[in-house]
């Protein structure tokens, strides 16, 4: 008598992937990266049911996250004190051709030239501004199949454990990625089908094949998660969270004028012909809302103004930002800091940079002097995500998901600091100064407002 249950489920990928692995250059998939995107999922999922209503009650918070750790522990193994093997075991069998590759590949066939919105997405780590390159090479395959084998340990039924991980590869497939820069669109999966029966995998109908399947999978999908009123301590979905499903034409601010504003009630619509494309502009509208640009005389307007560098004005929306910024360089010597001590942008993820060294980062302990429980983490990632999907053979069906999981961005007492940071045994130069934060509380509403860009989204969340 049989006491396991196995079932399969493939995916294709929609952009490439860059995947760490034992060769630093060249990407590579395993069995142990799709489990942890998996488990990662399965908190996204769960985490907002530990709410903890009181955010500076410590010892109530380090509990709920004990106990979200032992039913983590207990589906997808850990150590031999934390239980072992658990129930779930993921084998991950050969990439096959599930989806077509011309428009995963076109733009890492040709380069990135000019591809600004893109180049911005990719960031430092993966792409070099100096040599207009890439600094390793993604995984550019069309998809895997992943075997998943459930064993019966403890009193959870088989069928109950089935549907809990068959809602997290819906979630995984919906909504997520693989490797570096997953949240802003790179190494995007799309769930194709789960089934029994290898032999059967043809026959399986397709998870979703077009915008209006893809749309009613998310809606059905956020019906079935218990959303909680208050901030998760991990990321998670909750009352909080958005999330907008673009498609089609899709309308956008008009450019901005000389004074730096989008022109009110003026749209444009995109242009893409594919998936490359439709991601390049999408880092370019997120570049216009956050950057800050270059100085540039622009000889029909007569005047010094910023621009990024695809050419538009940037928006400057964080001018106070800057200011202070300007005031830590010694540049702006009537600012006063104790105006704001913290930078909106950090709403986008710490360390949060503005060149030169300039930044705002979470420092290793609380204002009270006492060291952080974990001394390495100082990062937070963007609460922003963005998932890219081809939905059919034609270049030009395919969509992008843009959702927020904003959660507790710090234990109460943080400490943070805005200022240039040194490496060990640099000194500071004459007029560079730093500044410390306080119980510095993110504004949700700046996502929200870059969310609305984009009104004729259909509105999920």
């Amino acid at each position: 008598m049989r006491t396991y249950t196995r079932f399969y489920a493939s995916f294709a990928f929609c952009t490439p992937a860059f995947i760490g692995g034992p060769d630093p250059v060249h990407a590579a998939l395993d069995a142990k990266a799709i489990k942890s995107a998996l488990r990662y999922w399965w908190r996204v999922l769960h985490a907002n049911a530990i709410c903890v209503p009181d955010a500076a009650n410590q010892t109530q918070a380090a509990q709920a996250l004990r106990d979200l750790h032992q039913r983590e522990c207990a589906l997808f193994g850990g150590s031999a004190e934390q239980g072992g093997q658990g129930h779930l075991q993921v084998v991950l069998h050969t990439q096959h051709d599930e989806a077509q590759q011309t428009s995963k590949q076109e733009p890492w066939e040709r380069g990135l030239s000019g591809k600004y919105g893109l180049q911005y997405l990719l960031g430092m780590g993966l792409y070099s501004s100096k040599t207009k390159a890439l600094l390793r090479q993604p995984l550019v395959a069309s998809g895997f199949t992943i075997e998943c084998i459930l064993f019966p340990r403890g009193a959870r039924p088989l069928p109950e454990l089935r549907r809990e991980v068959e809602l997290t590869l819906h979630a995984f497939g919906l909504l997520g990625g693989l490797g570096s820069r997953s949240s802003r669109g790179f190494g995007s999966v799309r769930l194709c089908r789960i089934f029994d029966d290898p032999e059967q995998h043809e026959q399986t109908p397709l998870f979703f094949s077009n915008h209006a399947e893809y749309l009613s999978r998310l809606q059905a999908l956020w019906r079935e998660l218990p959303l909680s009123n208050c901030f998760p301590l991990l990321p998670a979905f909750s009352q909080h969270s958005r999330m907008r499903l673009l498609h089609g034409a899709i309308r956008v601010p008009e450019a901005c004028d000389s004074n730096r504003l989008p022109r009110e009630n003026h749209w444009r619509n995109l242009k893409y012909a594919n998936l490359p494309e439709l991601h390049n502009q999408l880092g370019m509208q997120l570049q216009l809302f956050r950057g800050w640009g270059r100085s540039k005389f622009i000889r029909d307007k007569s005047k010094n103004l910023h621009v990024l560098p695809d050419g538009q004005i940037a928006e400057q929306r964080f001018t106070e930002d800057h200011e202070l910024i300007k005031y830590l360089q010694g540049q702006a010597r009537t600012y006063r800091p104790e105006q704001r001590q913290a930078l909106q942008r950090a709403v986008f993820g710490l360390p949060a940079g503005f060149g030169q060294g300039m930044e705002m980062n979470l420092l290793q302990r609380s204002h009270a002097g006492e060291q952080a429980e974990n001394a390495n983490a100082t990062r937070r990632a963007s609460p922003l995500h963005l998932h890219l999907v081809q939905l059919g053979d034609k270049d030009s069906e395919c969509c992008a998901l843009l959702y927020t999981l904003p959660s507790q961005f710090a234990p109460p007492q943080a400490l943070y600091q805005v200022g240039k940071t040194f490496k060990r045994g640099q000194k500071a130069g004459p007029g560079v100064r730093r500044v410390e934060a306080r119980d510095y509380a993110p504004d949700w509403d700046i996502l929200d407002q870059f969310l609305q860009r984009f009104p004729d989204a259909n509105q999920i969340a």
